[in-house]
Formats: C-alpha cells, structure tokens, sequence
C-alpha cells in the first residue's frame, strides 16, 4: 500500500511539473502559488521537483602497460545514451509549536524509490519510508543566541557544495560524488548564533564496521554572514571512526587483524553575491587512514569555483558557469586527476529572486569532466604491477524545470 501511495506521489509530481510548465502563459506568479502552496503561521510546506532530459557521453581511452610481461593494451571506447529522470522530488515541512520550539522534516521521495543490492545476499530491495527521510529534527531556542536541534539531521559536512540544494546542483565535485556515513544521522547538534554568525557542534551516531555497534562521529561547523550576507565564508571539520579486518595483518603474518580506521572531512569556502553576481568557492577535502598500507592515507580533495550572472540587460536569463579541479590519492600515491567544467543559462520566468531563490526554473546546462587514471589499483604484486594511461571523459548535456513551491 505504502509503495502504490508514493508512486502515485512521483506521477503527481511529474505531472504537476509538466502542467505548470506548458500553462506558464496563462497563470500570473500569484495565481500559481495561491493554488498549490500551503502555508500559515505555524506550518509551511514545501514541494521541490526536479525533471531532468539527458544525453550522455562516455568516451574511455585506455592504455595499459603490464610490468614484467610487457604487453599494451589501447582502447578507445564510446557510450552514448539519453533518458528522461526525475532528478528531485521532496517535500519538506517546517513550523513552530510557539516561539521557541520548530520543527522540520525533508522527505526525499526519489529515495523512496531508489534500489539496492546487499553485498551478502545479492537481493534487490527498495529503500524503506524511513530511510528516505533525510532529516527529521525539532530544534529549541534556548535564547536569542543558543540552540540545540534532536533528531535525524544533516551534520554540515562536505563544505559548502553539500549545503547547496540538490536541485541546483548541475555538476558535483570528486569530493561531493563520496558518499559520507556521517552526512544525515541520528544526532544532535548544539549551536550557537550571534551577530549574523553561527558556529554549531554535531554529534551524530554511525556504524562501527565490523562490530555491529554504533559509535559516535563528531563535526564542528562556521557559517559566517558579513556586511548584510555579501561575504558568507565557511569553515567545517568532521572526524568519525570505524573498525576493520585486515587480511593477513598489518604485520605480514597470516592472521587477520583488526585496524581502526579514521575518517576526516575538511571545508573550507566563501560565497560572495549581490543583486548581480554570485560567487561561491569552495575547497572540501576527504582523508581516509588506509585500510592496509599502515602508516598511509587515501586523500580526495576538490577545487571548485561557480558564478552566476544577473544581468538587467537579460531580465529572468541568468548565466551561470564552474569549474573544478580535483585529485584522488591511495596509500599516498597518485590515482585519479579530474578537470571538469559546466555553463549554462537558467530562465526565471516569474522573475522573482530572494538571495537567488526561487519558485520556477527551467534551465540547460553542458557539463564534462575528464578523469585521468594514474595508476591500476588491480595490481596485486611488485612483479606484477601495472601502470595506466586511462582517461575517460563524461560530458552531459541537461535541459529541465525546477519547481520549488
């Protein structure tokens, strides 16, 4: 029953966004969120949807070299494929009991959809209702400046590029394709706010590996807000652990042992906008200690700079561009390279911007990225090793319609 109700949800959103789309010349801004918003005093909801056409391009150049055998092995392969997806769809709901007490949830109904293999047992199920529920939290003033928030929330990290909304996000970094454990946990967080500043504490609750048990992984977060929100720099550290085995121990003898292996997340960022310009910066770093190169560590760290143009001249036409450059390294030594890049215009046409928000958006954007492979992580033996020229380039093409309602 649960499943029939949310893909009836899906196929009302997907139709809700086509409808509003196509009588766009016949419905003024105000008719359109007086019929399909709801909100008061003490409650607000809120529906965001994201439908998305691609075209796809996957172009893999590979060249291998074996070490003591001394063969090549050249490639070039080409993938290309077009789909339409229903990039986001979530319904959020935030109110207030009175002044002191709020709450919020954002249920992500395209989770609810999603499908997952167990790596055990090889079955196919689909994310349960509660898992889909990225954040669920009541949050109570203490005062003007302290506060403290209880539930399942999102613990800030990954720099700035994961506080943005999925929605607007075209391209994602090396860094922001990583899957955290520690980004939407059962937690808590106590923060304090003052003078346009914020700096909260995130203690959240994650799997410990292979002891079945959960420990707790710890986060601090800046969001700073100067001269009325021009300047809003950004800083955050997260820290958590996890046990592991270790085929064959850290010591070469046959036994396995058992290694703790830790997991930071550094961010480090600054937006900049005003009424014509948006510039966000952002430089988020993952460290992982490895799991049997003692004494080494995997590091992915990104480099990403994105603006956004509001030029008069353009009206509701808003160009917008990034670019990254990111690096991938296991056990210390070089893996993956990417340089990738996007632009694009977003048209507004109800023409209405509340610090670049906004209630529809209808966009096309060309994106790419190319990866280029150091080394093969196949390799198992020093006499065996392998060494790869492989470079592989993903471009993409997107043109779709945001409602943000």
């Amino acid at each position: 029953m649960i499943k029939k109700i949310l893909m009836l949800l899906m196929a009302l959103n997907f139709i809700l966004t086509l409808t509003l789309t196509l009588t766009l010349t016949v419905l003024t801004s105000e008719d359109l969120l007086a019929s399909v918003s709801i909100a008061s005093d003490r409650v607000l909801i809120n529906l965001i949807v994201r439908s998305d056409y691609e075209i796809n391009n996957s172009d893999d150049d590979t060249i291998r070299i074996a070490g003591s055998n001394g063969y090549a092995m050249n490639t070039n392969d080409e993938l290309l494929s077009r789909e339409f997806k229903v990039k986001a769809a979530r319904l959020k709901l935030r109110g207030k009991l009175d002044e002191s007490l709020n709450y919020y949830l954002d249920w992500n109904v395209n989770k609810s959809f999603s499908i997952t293999e167990s790596a055990n047992s090889g079955t196919v199920h689909n994310v349960d209702l509660i898992d889909s529920i990225d954040e669920i939290w009541g949050k109570y003033k203490i005062n003007n400046i302290l506060y403290f928030k209880v539930g399942k929330i999102f613990s800030g990290v990954g720099g700035r590029e994961l506080l943005q909304m999925p929605q607007d996000i075209y391209l994602y970094s090396l860094v922001g394709t990583e899957f955290s454990e520690i980004s939407y946990r059962p937690g808590i967080i106590g923060g304090v706010k003052l003078a346009g500043q914020e700096v909260y504490v995130a203690v959240v609750s994650v799997n410990d590996g292979t002891k079945n048990k959960k420990i707790p992984a710890v986060g601090i977060v800046y969001l700073g807000d100067f001269l009325e929100g021009l300047v809003s720099p950004h800083l955050s550290f997260h820290r958590s652990q996890t046990s592991a085995q270790v085929v064959g121990g850290l010591s070469g003898n046959s036994a396995a042992a058992e290694k703790v292996n830790y997991y930071y997340s550094l961010g480090l960022g600054l937006k900049m906008w005003e009424e014509q310009l948006l510039l966000d910066l952002n430089w988020p770093t993952n460290i992982y200690t490895n799991k049997t190169a003692e004494g080494k560590n995997d590091m992915t760290q990104s480099m990403m700079a994105e603006m956004k143009f509001n030029l008069n001249a353009l009206n509701s036409f808003v160009p917008l561009m990034k670019c990254e450059y990111s690096k991938k390294t296991l056990a210390d030594s070089d893996y993956i390279d990417r340089i990738g890049y996007s632009f694009g215009l977003e048209y507004l046409p109800m023409n209405k911007y509340n610090k670049w928000e906004h209630e529809l958006k209808i966009y096309s954007v060309y994106s790419s990225y190319t990866d280029e492979y150091k080394r093969d992580v196949t390799a198992t033996t020093q006499s065996g090793a392998k060494r790869s020229g492989k470079k592989i380039t993903t471009s993409q093409i997107l043109v779709g319609v945001t409602l943000n309602i």
